[in-house]
C-alpha cells in the first residue's frame, strides 16, 4: 500500500506541476545542480561560537564523511535527487541499504515510493524492483522542511505557488488551443433558411455532380458538418493542406448576398498571453530563488552584477537547503558513528563547502596583479592561465636566466646595462665599455667643476647663450656603444 493519504493531496499536485511547468522544472533543476556541485566536508566545532568551522585535522573523521554515498560522485547524485524532492514535497526519506550485489547504497526515497507490506517497509529501487528495508543493517529516517505552522508538516516553495502554476497551465492550454484551431474565436456564420448545400457523403451521378441533400438535412448542418471535418483534419495533422486552403461549398447564387460572418473582438490570445506573464511573475517571486532567475537580468545587469546575483542565491536559496540536509545526516548516521569510535559527537559535524559555486572561475586578472606585485610564482601565473610548464623559464640554470635576461633586453633594452651580467660575453662587454666612457664624458676632467644645471622650469637665456659645446669623443664613443648595443639585441633577440 502506498504511503500516499489524502493530507497529501498538495503534494502530488506539485510533483504534477514540475511536470508541466517549465518555469518551475527550470527553478528546481538549477537549485538540484547547484547543490550537487556543494561537497560535504567534515568540519570542527568552534567551542566559542559553536558554529562548525568547514575543515578539521582528524583524519579519521574525514574518512567517514568521504565515506556517506559511497563518496564524491555518489555524495553529488544523492544530493541532488534529496534537493529536489526537499523543492517539491518538501520532504523525502534517506534509505541507505545494502545489497549483496552494490553493497551499501544511499538512496533518497519519495511517499510514493515506499510501500508497507505485512512485515515492514519496501521502497522502489531506481532501476525497478523493490527492496524490504532490514534492520539493523538497513537504515530509514526522514528529512523534511518543516512548516511554519505546524512544524511535524512538511512545507516547499512550490506549495504556495500552486495557484499560479495552475494559471500557467491554463493559459497556456488557451494559447495552444488559440494556435491549432482557425475557428476558435471567428465569430458566428449566418445563412438563409431556404439555402441548401450538396450533402458531404452524397452520392454523384454522371459527370460528377453530387445529388442534392437529404430531405430534413438542413444547411445549416450540412455546413456545420463540412467545417467540422476540415476542422478535425487540421487539428490533427497540422501539416495537411486542410489547414492551408480555404473551404469550398456550392450554393445558389441568389443566396450569397444573404450570407454573413459576425466576428467579436478576438482578444482571447492577448489577455491570456498577459495573464500567464502575471502568473510567471508571481511564480517567479514566491519560489526561493531571485527573480531575475527566471525573468531574466535586467537591462542595466553586467557580467558583475550576475556573479552578485548568483552569490546572492548560494547565500540565501541553496545554503538554507544545504543546511537542512547536512543536519538531518550527521544527527541520524555521523553521531552513532562518532560515538561508535569512541569520538565526541560534540566536537565535530557534517558541513557543506560551496566555495565552487561563489568563486569567478575566470581569476586571470587577479593572477596577473598578484604575479606583477610578487604575490604568486610564475608557475602559478601560468596555472591561472591554463598553460602548461614547457614554456616556463628554467630558474635552476644559468641558461634559463639568460633566456629570461634576453626576454626582458629585447622589450626593454634600457635594462641592458642591469641585466648585462645575464647576457652572452659579447654584449657585456660592450655595456661594461660604454659605462666606462659615459663615466668620463659627462663629468668632464677632474680639476674642472661639473656644469651649472638649469633650474627646473626656467628657460635659458637666448640673448648672447653659447652655442651648445661638442660632445666630447667619450661621449660620442659611450652614445655610439650604447645605440651598438640596442641594435644588437633587438636583431638577436626580438
Amino acid at each position: 500500500m502506498s504511503g500516499v493519504t489524502a493530507s497529501d493531496d498538495w503534494q502530488s499536485d506539485a510533483w504534477d506541476m514540475l511536470d508541466a511547468v517549465g518555469e518551475l522544472r527550470y527553478y528546481v533543476g538549477w537549485r538540484a545542480a547547484s547543490c550537487s556541485r556543494v561537497r560535504l566536508v567534515a568540519s570542527d566545532i568552534d567551542p566559542d561560537t559553536g558554529r562548525p568551522t568547514g575543515s578539521t585535522e582528524n583524519q579519521r573523521v574525514n574518512d567517514m564523511v568521504l565515506a556517506v554515498a559511497g563518496g564524491p560522485l555518489g555524495q553529488a547524485q544523492y544530493i541532488k535527487r534529496a534537493v529536489e524532492c526537499l523543492s517539491v514535497p518538501g520532504e523525502y526519506w534517506t534509505a541507505v541499504i545494502v545489497t549483496p550485489e552494490k553493497g551499501e547504497r544511499w538512496l533518497a526515497v519519495t511517499k510514493e515510493e515506499m510501500f508497507r507490506n505485512g512485515r515492514g517497509v519496501e521502497i522502489e529501487l531506481p532501476e525497478g524492483g523493490r527492496h524490504e528495508i532490514s534492520r539493523p543493517t538497513d537504515s530509514l529516517f526522514r528529512v523534511w522542511i518543516p512548516r511554519p505552522r505546524r512544524a511535524s508538516e512538511p512545507d516547499s516553495p512550490v506549495r504556495s505557488c500552486l495557484d499560479p502554476l495552475h494559471e500557467i497551465v491554463r493559459t497556456t492550454k488557451t494559447i495552444s488551443n488559440a494556435s491549432k484551431s482557425r475557428l476558435i474565436g471567428n465569430g458566428v456564420v449566418f445563412v438563409p433558411q431556404e439555402m441548401s448545400l450538396p450533402a458531404v457523403n452524397a452520392p454523384f451521378v454522371s459527370g460528377g455532380n453530387p445529388l442534392p441533400a437529404a430531405e430534413g438535412s438542413s444547411a445549416v448542418q450540412q455546413l456545420q458538418e463540412l467545417l467540422w471535418t476540415v476542422a478535425n483534419t487540421a487539428y490533427d495533422d497540422e501539416d495537411s493542406m486542410a489547414a492551408l486552403i480555404p473551404m469550398f461549398a456550392t450554393v445558389p447564387g441568389e443566396m450569397t448576398k444573404n450570407i454573413h460572418h459576425l466576428k467579436f473582438d478576438n482578444t482571447i490570445t492577448e489577455i491570456s498571453i498577459k495573464v500567464r506573464n502575471d502568473a510567471i511573475a508571481r511564480l517567479a517571486m514566491g519560489l526561493d530563488v531571485s527573480p531575475e532567475r527566471l525573468l531574466g537580468l535586467g537591462t542595466q545587469s553586467n557580467h558583475w552584477s550576475a556573479w552578485q546575483i548568483a552569490d546572492e542565491d548560494v547565500q540565501l536559496h541553496i545554503a538554507p537547503v544545504m543546511e537542512t540536509l547536512c543536519g538531518a545526516i550527521d544527527e541520524q548516521v555521523m553521531t552513532p558513528m562518532l560515538e561508535k569510535e569512541g569520538i565526541d559527537p560534540a566536537l565535530y559535524a557534517l558541513w557543506y563547502d560551496a566555495s565552487e559555486l561563489t568563486a569567478d572561475p575566470d581569476q586571470t586578472a587577479n593572477a596577473e596583479r598578484g604575479f606583477t606585485a610578487g604575490a604568486i610564482t610564475a608557475e602559478a601565473y601560468r596555472d591561472y592561465l591554463g598553460l602548461d610548464d614547457a614554456g616556463g623559464y628554467d630558474y635552476t640554470t644559468l641558461e634559463g636566466w639568460a633566456v629570461w635576461a634576453q626576454d626582458h633586453v629585447s622589450a626593454h633594452p634600457e635594462l641592458l646595462p642591469v641585466l648585462a651580467p645575464l647576457l652572452p660575453a659579447e654584449i657585456a662587454e660592450m655595456v661594461a665599455s660604454a659605462n666606462a666612457a659615459s663615466l668620463l664624458g659627462p663629468l668632464g676632467p677632474p680639476d674642472q667643476p661639473p656644469p651649472e644645471q638649469q633650474p627646473p622650469g626656467q628657460e635659458p637665456p637666448t640673448e648672447n647663450a653659447a652655442p651648445p659645446a661638442e660632445p666630447t669623443p667619450a661621449e660620442q664613443a659611450a652614445s655610439a656603444l650604447h645605440r651598438n648595443g640596442r641594435e644588437l639585441v633587438r636583431s638577436r633577440f626580438g
